[in-house]
């Protein structure tokens, strides 16, 4: 008996067919520099999508300029960030994986001292 039957079955959520129910919660890498995706981030979830992940959920990703949680955290507040992450969503695309972003506003609780 197969204690994990359905583990690499597609799941339906929503409108959206996910490949596989391996699903990869958002992890900060800080491999982002002043917000923008880099290659080291796109290496970084191609990895995990080639490795057969069907869901992958990114790390933080601010939606405002005035605060930054971590150094290193993606951004998403303007367009000037879009050709970063359409590099990353295509380079995870190639595998059949999604992709989705946790965005995050740290208001009060900003690490900019830390940094």
């Amino acid at each position: 008996m197969q204690l994990f039957p359905n583990l690499f079955s597609p799941i339906q959520i929503g409108k959206t067919t996910v490949k596989n129910r391996i699903f990869m919660p958002p992890l900060s890498t800080n491999l982002a520099e002043k917000g923008y995706v880099t290659d080291a981030l796109i290496e970084h979830y191609s990895n995990r999508a080639k490795g057969s992940v069907g869901l992958i959920i990114t790390e933080v990703t601010t939606v405002e300029p005035v605060y930054t949680y971590l150094p290193g955290d993606m951004s998403i507040y303007d367009d000037s960030y879009i050709p970063g992450w359409k590099k990353l969503v295509d380079a995870v695309h190639q595998y059949d994986t999604k992709i989705l972003s946790q965005l995050f506003h740290p208001a009060g609780i900003s690490m900019d001292a830390c940094a």
